[in-house]
Formats: structure tokens, sequence, C-alpha cells
């Protein structure tokens, strides 16, 4: 009995932590399922073995022939009540290159579909500096002026290499999340005090009997 409290209680906060985003396979466990590529130029985008945890996955974008631009991203619905989003993700820009006249970037963009405009651009992420390892991003978009269809928004993650005989720049993403701001989310003490109730009625249920 106990078990199958303890079961169900771990189903619950799961099931709440995973409908929480907006957006599906932010953390690349299940390939690129949900996410849409292109290659402009040159390269590629996939989902590597993160080196420092095996049992985790991370997505690349990189071109290590030269010059190259990849893209990567995934459209989603953000209802029309919802006037905020909070944006979080994790990245890591390996800025590797010798041009002289042009140097490698790395960005994160959020747009509309209506319009092909830009919800926001600096809140996010631009940036032509090797961040030095893991980075975590958080930013909140005003959703307000988002029309009601679905999909109404995209999240874009791109890595531009410039022309240069030696460049070899990478972009390594995790963690991303697209939530409502001001969503009603059960605080983890709240949580933890359901749980210990619920075990502690399965106890008493077992002793009565």
């Amino acid at each position: 009995m106990i078990k199958q409290i303890v079961a169900g209680f771990s189903a619950l906060v799961l099931a709440a932590s995973a409908n929480a985003s907006l957006i599906q396979n932010g953390d690349f466990e299940n390939g690129l399922n949900g996410w849409g590529s292109s290659d402009i130029i040159g390269g590629g985008v996939s989902v590597i073995t993160d080196p420092a945890n095996s049992g985790n996955h991370i997505a690349r974008l990189d071109d290590p022939s030269g010059i190259g631009a990849e893209l990567l991203w995934q459209v989603f619905y953000v209802p029309a009540d919802v006037k905020s989003i909070t944006v979080s993700f994790d990245y890591k820009f390996v800025e590797s290159d010798t041009s002289p006249f042009f140097t490698d970037g790395a960005w994160a963009k959020l747009f509309k579909l209506d319009e092909n405009t830009f919800l926001d651009v600096d809140v996010l992420l631009h940036t032509e500096n090797d961040s030095n390892g893991w980075v975590s991003f958080l930013g909140t978009v005003d959703t307000s002026s988002i029309y009601d269809y679905n999909p109404n928004a995209n999240i874009e993650f791109g890595l531009w290499e410039s022309i240069s005989p030696k460049t070899d720049s990478s972009l390594y993403l995790d963690n991303v999340s697209v939530v409502d701001t001001f969503a009603s989310v059960p605080e983890p003490s709240s949580l933890m005090l359901l749980g210990l109730g619920l075990v502690g009625f399965g106890l008493s249920r077992k002793r009565a009997a």
C-alpha cells in the first residue's frame, strides 16, 4: 500500500514538472524529437552524450569544416491567457576562429509566427565571446500581443561561423524550457507535505487493518 502511494505521489510530481513547459523535449533526451534544424551553409545539428555526464544528452550546433550557419528551432503555442513567459536554458559557446575581420557568433531568438516578428532578442542571447563553460540563462518575455492560434511562437538557436580558414566554433544547449511566468505551481514544501500526508494516511490504514 505504501509503495503504491509513494509511486503515485512520484508520478504526480513528475507529471507536474513534465507538463509545465510549453515546448517538448527541452532536455534532448529523445534526440531532436519536436525540434527542427537546418544547415544553411554547412555543418550540422546533432544530439550527443554529455562528455561530463554519460547519462545526459545535449544538443550541438557546429561545423568542423569551416564556414557554416546552423539553426535549431521549435514552434509552440502560447495560450491567449498567458501574458508573460519565462524562458530558460543552459548553453555553452565554444568560440574558435582565426578570422581577422569576422567573429563567430551564437544567438537565441524568440518570435511570433503571425508576422514573423521578434517578441524579444536582447533579453535572450547574442554572443561573440566564448562562454568559458556552461551558462544558465533565465528571462521573461511579454506575450500579451501574441495572436491566439496554434502554433503562434517559435524559439530559435543559431550558430554562425565566419569566413576563415580555421574556424571550429560550437554551441551546446540543454534544459530548454518555456513556461507561463504567472502559472500557479505547487511549491516543493507543499508537495512534500502532501507526500508525507499520503504516506501517513497509508500507515494509519495499515495499522487499522
